[in-house]
């Protein structure tokens, strides 16, 4: 689960609770986590997520706690560059300088005319597979007039014409490198942009024992799951808590009426050859970013037999480790779905 997703699930099931969110919005030289990363603290010092090994999260409650009293933003700079207890980083001596962007925040602070929560409004759209990007003045004030959400497909939630007016095309950021930006306006005033991205759904076809410590361990890596199998008696939250979506139908039918997106990765996991067949032949036409096949390289010759599927197929599936059993081949699987996953992200093909 991406970092975005995990403070909207803590702010969705804390509503009424506020918050102190800590965002990195630099980082020179290495740290422990980029630009983007985030973590939530609440009126008891209690931590949700980490921004560093944690050599700064103490400190970053105490800055928490004075934000609860004051009201005011702040931005943080941390020198982890030093070897020894004198700097930041409890001399950890990781050659990077972090700075922080540490802001009140809750379900219900920040509301549209109507009523209606951003943070709502910006799960919606996130649930619903696509990108937003957040606007907004970064402003010791904490303002809610300061920002708002522009999603990609053309609709908003609020607009203000000061910030609009002083920044590049909002679409450009969409399709540019990198996740945050700041830019500089006049009277030093400062706009923080974040791209936030939908989790990767996973559409896993088959429900069999073997893929329930797959689901878990995939459920914590930014995948949205979608689980197919027409077993009302496997396919169900019971045996699957960590799924999102339960499609209990047979995988053809399921295939002849929806098309996959495509960004998806997909695993077959069927054990069953005529139904793994019937699904590759009707993905051929819209290969996923990623497919991965359970089973030996020949039973996937078979599978394909006589026509080729173009794409990035992966079989046996999983990343060789010599795996022993469901729990060790779930560990391969999602070594190499984080692999795939992050290698797009960073432009990395072949």
């Amino acid at each position: 689960m991406n970092d975005i997703s995990r403070m909207l699930h803590v702010l969705k099931e804390r509503k009424n609770e506020n918050f102190v969110l800590v965002t990195v919005i630099a980082v020179e030289g290495s740290a422990y986590r980029h630009e983007g990363a985030k973590m939530l603290i609440n009126e008891k010092g209690e931590t949700y997520g980490i921004i560093s090994g944690g050599c700064l999260e103490t400190d970053l409650i105490h800055h928490a706690l004075e934000i609860f009293e004051t009201g005011k933003s702040k931005v943080l700079t941390y020198n982890l560059t030093s070897e020894d207890d004198a700097g930041w980083g409890q001399g950890a001596g990781c050659n990077g300088i972090v700075n922080l962007y540490l802001e009140i925040t809750g379900w219900e602070i920040w509301k549209d005319e109507n009523g209606r929560a951003a943070w709502e409004w910006l799960d919606d759209r996130l649930n619903s597979g696509s990108s937003v990007i957040s606007v907004k003045l970064m402003s010791e004030n904490n303002d809610s007039d300061d920002w708002f959400y522009y999603c990609e497909d053309g609709t908003f939630f609020k607009r203000i014409n000061y910030i609009d007016e002083n920044i590049p095309d909002l679409k450009n950021f969409f399709a540019g490198e990198g996740q945050i930006k700041i830019i500089a306006l006049e009277n030093d005033e400062r706009v923080l942009l974040e791209l936030y991205t939908p989790r990767v759904p996973l559409f896993i076809f088959g429900a069999g024992p073997d893929v329930e410590p797959l689901v878990e361990l995939a459920s914590k890596l930014d995948f949205s799951i979608h689980l197919i199998d027409p077993r009302p008696e496997r396919c169900n939250k019971e045996n699957f808590p960590m799924a999102n979506h339960f499609i209990v139908d047979f995988p053809h039918i399921y295939l002849d009426g929806n098309k996959l997106p495509k960004n998806s990765f997909v695993l077959v996991m069927t054990h069953h050859f005529q139904r793994d067949k019937d699904i590759l032949h009707r993905i051929r036409s819209y290969p996923p970013d990623y497919l991965g096949i359970l089973g030996p390289k020949e039973r996937t010759r078979r599978l394909l037999h006589p026509n080729l599927l173009h794409g990035n197929i992966h079989s046996p599936v999983g990343l060789e480790i010599f795996v022993e059993g469901p729990e060790e081949i779930a560990v391969s699987i999602c070594a190499e779905l984080i692999k795939v996953k992050n290698r797009k992200k960073a432009g990395i093909t072949g």
